[in-house]
């Protein structure tokens, strides 16, 4: 039996996949995408062991860039099965630091983001 979060004490993680990811785990027309081995045991692993998997609001935005009808609305009814999570403001404090012409500015603003995710609990 393998161990879950929820079993052996550990904190669940919370997964964001891109949408090549999602693309990947929806075959349309019968066609199997390249990826969907790995995609597929990605979202199996992260089931077995009781993380959660969310898709980003954009990726609604990314399907529906493709000039396939019929694949979009298949698309989306597929993509109700993914928890979202909420659009939210960026920052103007973060805005105005990735817009200096400095190259460290991105890297500072980036890990300063990545520090407080590491170190706040999220809503979600």
């Amino acid at each position: 039996m393998r161990a879950t979060a929820a079993v052996s004490g550990g904190t669940p993680l919370r997964l964001l996949i891109d949408t090549n990811v999602f693309i990947a785990l929806e075959p349309y027309a019968g066609k199997m995408e390249p990826r969907l081995a790995p995609a597929a045991q990605l979202i199996r692993l992260a089931g077995e062991q009781g993380h959660k998997i969310f898709v980003h609001p954009a990726t609604e935005d990314d399907l529906r860039e493709g000039k396939d009808g019929g694949r979009l609305a298949q698309q989306l009814a597929e993509l109700a099965k993914f928890a979202r999570l909420a659009e939210v403001k960026v920052p103007t404090a973060l805005t105005n630091v990735l817009r200096e012409p400095r190259p460290e500015a991105m890297t500072i603003a980036i890990f300063g983001s990545w520090q407080r995710c590491t170190t706040t609990r999220s809503p979600i």
